[in-house]
């Protein structure tokens, strides 16, 4: 009878050393075995882990009802040994309670245990405990076999035996796993939010890094593009200063290459009148009237030498000089013809006029 006896050092239940003692979570143990665990005034269940504050074994509650069967067995003389389980169990190994060996028709909720007829009076009365009838409650549980009640698992089946369990054991267990499972979600959810945190910081330290890079990029070609503007301005600038004034010059040398041409026309003018007047001198006046036109002549001729109008004023000077001395050379001829040889004076200033000019290269020089 195992119950009988402590569960944990399995020496039988008596009034003394191991007198039986009920912790807080309902299991049982001997004083001597509450005396050994203990500690720091703290005692913890061996069965279901769970912890009770108690100085000494006499803060535990003593399992009375069980005191009384123990001593029950101690004034009928009938020893405490699984041999004589035939006594209170009989010969149909049908259960029957070890009092009264009665049949077991009743459950006691709060001392976790079958009782017979007479022991319900006890049990209502003394113990105050909660009684409910077993046969109605098998009929009702069979249809559930398996079912878990504070902890211990029942099985009612045909005989309606009660089984204990190590559903305390299973439940540890289960606790740890599922502790050991919460510390492994919380890790992986720990390192996936490190993963995330540090592949977000990447990601922004890489933008950044490319913005940056875009950015310095741009104000490299900005100012890139500001200097080839700004030399190809200035280029321009130049340029446009040195047509301007190669246009300045242009129009400046047009100008007075018009003005030339005009002078010119004005003074080819006076030649081809001068020019008539010497032929029509050849006829009617002397030679003294032909030094006077020449001279006149001359003067226009230097004008335009002095004004340095070009290779073209040159070209025509130079034919008006070959004119003017033929005309002359024409007058000498006349007038000698006329009046006579002229005079060495006369051929002095006629040679003299014509000797006084000279046309070198397509430029005319005056001594």
């Amino acid at each position: 009878m195992d119950f009988l006896e402590c569960k944990i050092c399995h020496v039988p239940y008596d009034e003394d050393d191991h007198r039986p003692r009920n912790a807080t979570c309902g299991h049982g143990l001997c004083s001597a075995c509450v005396t050994a665990l203990i500690k720091d005034n703290i005692i913890e269940c061996p069965t279901c882990r769970q912890k009770n504050k108690a100085d000494t074994a006499n803060d535990l509650q003593t399992n009375f009802d069980l005191l009384d069967v123990i001593r029950h067995f101690k004034t009928t003389n009938i020893p405490l040994d699984s041999e004589n389980e035939s006594i209170v169990a009989g010969a149909t190994n049908e259960e029957l309670c070890i009092i009264h060996c009665k049949s077991l028709g009743h459950w006691c909720l709060k001392c976790q245990c079958f009782i017979c007829d007479d022991c319900l009076e006890y049990h209502t009365t003394s113990t105050k405990c909660s009684v409910i009838n077993a046969n109605k409650a098998i009929e009702k549980i069979k249809k559930k076999p398996l079912k878990i009640i504070d902890n211990v698992l029942y099985c009612f089946e045909k005989d309606a035996q009660y089984v204990p369990s190590k559903i305390q054991e299973n439940t540890d267990k289960r606790d740890d796993l599922l502790e050991k499972a919460d510390r492994q979600k919380k890790e992986l959810l720990e390192r996936a939010y490190r993963e995330k945190k540090e592949l977000l910081e990447k990601a922004e330290r890489e933008e950044k890094e490319l913005l940056e890079k875009a950015a310095r990029q741009k104000k490299e070609l900005l100012e890139r593009a500001e200097r080839e503007e700004k030399k190809i301005l200035e280029k321009a600038e130049s340029q446009t200063k040195e047509l301007m004034e190669i246009a300045e010059k242009h129009n400046e040398e047009v100008k007075m290459l018009r003005n030339f041409l005009e002078q010119g026309n004005i003074h080819k003018e006076k030649l081809i009148e001068t020019k008539q007047q010497l032929t029509e001198a050849t006829s009617t006046h002397t030679v003294s009237e032909g030094i006077r036109m020449a001279t006149q002549r001359q003067q226009i001729i230097h004008s335009l030498a002095a004004k340095n109008l070009g290779t073209g004023s040159v070209l025509i000077l130079s034919e008006t000089l070959k004119e003017d001395k033929d005309v002359f050379s024409e007058m000498k001829i006349k007038d000698e013809k006329r009046h006579g040889k002229l005079s060495q004076h006369e051929e002095s200033i006629f040679i003299h006029s014509f000797q006084k000019q000279k046309v070198v290269e397509g430029h005319i020089c005056w001594p």
